[in-house]
This record gives structure tokens, sequence and C-alpha cells, in this order.
């Protein structure tokens, strides 16, 4: 059971992609209603929408829209057991939108010359047990043929087993230390992938993960809700953090549940924790160049025949628009974070309720733009 939640994040892509084929108003630019308005396209009532979808149902769902110069912000549920309604901002466990992040960093690094995409993992961490072979390129794209871990049953057996334990990077690659490498070249989905990734950047910062997403992303474009959960006491985690509901976990709603190995053992895979506003700045800032080069970013959003370039999905839809970015799925928590480079129309659903299925939610508000 938890290996299929861990399993989420591509499977919420597909989901949301084969869908779209078959409230409170403001704006950062100041748009009046007579520009915001547009008489052609559906009126999407958000509030009724978020309120109907979560129902009865416990947890909830925050959701931010940004469309034609207007941001709209609507959430629903409970941010707790306790029955605390759930406010807009909430800070979430994002899952593996962490992936988006850790490959501007990277990207960052190869704007500085200090990486070469197509050089092999060993130039970086010569010490590496896992991955020496393979190229950074691979390990963004997911394909390096690099075994999952987190499709190891003794992984979760283990993890579970002590929720006070704090799973180090170097005892996460020792599931699949052993294992036969598949074939590079392949798209096959691996969480192992940005665990290595997360090592390379350690190591040529020299500092620790949460430092070098301070200096790069957080502190330039003034994230203050944005950071990873080493599930180390280093990490002060925030008041505002809603409780989940998990089944497979065995979650109520309690936002001080023990999540040290969990969030650990995900760590640059997918520790990340966020609220939608900081996810709409963030993928803004990514496409409108202000994290990397044009060149960079040409690459990372260059997403092939898979559908995935580095650390970004590509959704497409009837309209013929398409949306770059990323899903996530950590136990108790599914979210989706997705923007269209073109028009900079953006769609961010957070859930702490890990049944809820948000990609059928973003699709009902997708398919009206």
């Amino acid at each position: 059971m938890l290996m299929n939640l861990i399993k989420l994040t591509p499977l919420i892509i597909s989901v949301l992609v084969a869908s779209c084929s078959a409230s409170n108003n403001s704006s950062p630019n100041e748009s009046t209603p007579e520009n915001a308005a547009n008489e052609s396209q559906p009126v999407l009532d958000l509030d009724s929408l978020t309120t109907s979808f979560v129902g009865s149902s416990p947890g909830g769902v925050d959701v931010l829209t940004h469309r034609n110069g207007v941001l709209e912000r609507s959430s629903a549920g409970v941010a707790s057991g306790a029955g605390e309604a759930l406010e807009p901002g909430r800070l979430f466990r994002v899952g593996s939108i962490s992936k988006t992040f850790i490959a501007v960093m990277v990207l960052q690094l190869v704007d500085e010359n200090v990486v070469n995409l197509d050089a092999t993992l060993v130039n970086y961490l010569p010490n590496t047990a896992v991955g020496a072979d393979v190229t950074v390129r691979q390990l963004l794209s997911h394909t390096s043929g690099v075994p999952n871990y987190t499709e190891q049953p003794a992984f979760f057996e283990d993890v579970f087993a002590d929720p006070n334990r704090t799973v180090s990077p170097d005892e996460v690659l020792s599931y699949v230390v052993d294992i036969p490498a598949n074939a590079a070249g392949e798209f096959a989905y691996s969480n192992t992938n940005y665990i290595l990734l997360g090592q390379l950047i350690e190591q040529l910062d020299g500092v620790g993960l949460n430092a070098s997403l301070k200096a790069r992303i957080t502190d330039p474009l003034g994230l203050e809700n944005t950071l990873f959960d080493d599930g180390t006491d280093n990490i002060a985690l925030p008041d505002s953090l809603v409780g989940a509901w998990s089944n497979a976990a065995g979650f109520d709603g309690d936002p001080t549940v023990v999540y040290k190995s969990i969030a650990s053992s995900a760590w640059a895979a997918g520790s990340l924790i966020s609220t939608t506003d900081d996810l709409y700045t963030f993928i803004n800032a990514l496409v409108t160049g202000q994290l990397m080069s044009n060149d960079s970013f040409m690459q990372m959003s260059n997403t092939g025949e898979n559908d995935y370039g580095l650390g970004l999905f590509l959704i497409s839809l009837p309209s013929g628009k398409s949306f770059l970015g990323h899903t996530g799925s950590i136990p108790g928590y599914v979210s989706i974070m997705t923007i269209n480079p073109d028009d900079g129309s953006t769609l961010v659903v957070l859930s702490n309720n890990e049944t809820f299925d948000i990609g059928l939610l973003s699709q009902l508000i997708l398919n009206q733009w």
C-alpha cells in the first residue's frame, strides 16, 4: 500500500493528462475587473468546486490559480484532526515537487560551469556506490536505469518500524546498492536519482541542502515558507504545517505526528514543505528566466517523447495549450504545481488527504482554460 502511494507522482500526471484529453480574488499586477474579464470563457466558481470536491471527507485542499492577470485562492476542508478549518496559505508536504527545486539548483551549477550535464556522476561524487557511470542528465531525466529505492519492500519495513529514526542519504542508497541497474537511456521514474543529485549539490556547494536552497532559490525569490525536512532536530517545523490523513501510514490529521523516518528518507527526492503562494512564485520565476539561463531552461523544459524533461513534466490540454510542472505524493499528502509558460496561467493544488484525486480536480479547472 505504501509503495503504491509513493508511485502516485507519475500516476497523478498520467491521470490528469488522460482526463484532460478525453475565493478570494486579487491581482499581482493590480488588474481591473474590465481587463481581467473574458466573456468567451466559462466562469469558474473555484470556491464551489473545492467545497464540492472535498465534501465531508477528512482533510482538505488548498488551490491557487492565476489566469488573465487574476490570482485566485480557494481552500476547503480541515487542516487537522481537531477540525480546524483549512485556510489558504497553510504549509503542506509537497513530495516530488521537490525534484523541480533540485533540478533548478543542478542547472544553476551548470550555468556556473561547475557541472556538465553529460559528465558521469563519479566526476562529482568519486566515492558513490550507486550510479557512478550514469550522467547528470540521465539522473535529472529519470533515464539513468538506477533502481528505485521506494520500490524495495525492505525500505518501507525499516522506515515504518521506527518513525523516530533519521535515515541518511547513504542509508537510502544502501537499499539499491546490490540491485542490478537497468540499461541507461529508457525512462523509468526513480526517486534514487534525486537522492544522488541532492548529494551532488551538497558536495559542490560545500553546505547542507537547505543552505543551498536558501542561497539559490528561497532568499532570492523571498520564499519564506519553503524548506526541506531532513528529519533532523536542526529543522524546526512550522506551526502552520497541516496534519494529514493516510490509511496506509495510519495518520488521522495530527500535525505533530512523528514523520522523521519518512521525511529524512525522502530528502532531496520528496521532503519539501511549501505553500501554494511559494510554489506559484517559484514556478513563475522559473519560466520567466529568474532562476537560470535561457539555454538551461530550454534543456530543462525539453520533455521529449517521455513528457518529462529535467525535473519537469509536460501536460497537454485538448485546447492545444501545454503546461509544465510536477506532481508530488508522500504519505498523507498529494500535490500538483503547473504553469503554461506562454501566458503564465498557473495552477497549484495541495491536499492533506492522500486519497483525494487531485488530478481530477485539476482537470476540472484546466478544462475551462
